[in-house]
């Protein structure tokens, strides 16, 4: 069993590392896509206009408002003792809240999924389209080595893909 799934591995790494369209996909696509969501794509909350309308103009409501202002952050009132609280948030980690910081990760992961999934795929198609499909079938390999024969070189080439695309999202 293993020495079947062994050499239809060895097959798709031939099949992939001869096509140059196949290369660019693996290697440059994915790179492209994180620079593009990872990047590109911000979800940063920066200037945001607010209007405060001050009609009672008390020494409280100027409070309230200066409170407003300087922290940036939303603040409530204490129904117990009648004063002002000011509620500052505290982020523990992302304390700058750039997106890059929690989006680039999950690009990532999204991006490498779906690679492995195409050329899975991908690998699939091309045996049924140049007529190959039907000569595996009648060899005694049983489908579940079909099925990782197909499936491991990909992930192992995802492997070195999650390196490569490390790298990009660091720099």
């Amino acid at each position: 069993m293993g020495e079947r799934i062994l050499h239809l591995m060895i097959k798709e790494f031939i099949q992939v590392l001869r096509d140059p369209r196949m290369k660019a996909m693996i290697f440059v696509l994915p790179v492209i896509q994180l620079l593009i969501f990872g990047y590109a794509v911000t979800t940063d909350v920066n200037r945001i206009k607010t209007v405060v309308m001050d009609s009672d103009r008390s020494a409280h409501s100027r409070q309230l408002v200066e409170g407003f202002t300087s922290s940036g952050l939303d603040f409530g009132r204490d129904d117990q003792s009648r004063n002002l609280v000011n509620v500052q948030g505290r982020a523990w980690y992302n304390p700058d809240l750039k997106s890059r910081n929690y989006n680039v990760p999950g690009v990532i992961a999204i991006i490498l999924l779906m690679t492995s999934l195409l050329l899975t795929s991908m690998a699939i198609v091309r045996e049924k389209e140049i007529g190959t499909m039907e000569q595996l079938m009648v060899t005694p390999m049983r489908p579940i080595e079909f099925i990782l024969g197909k499936s491991l070189p990909f992930a192992i080439i995802c492997f070195i893909d999650v390196i490569v695309v490390s790298f990009a999202g660091m720099a």
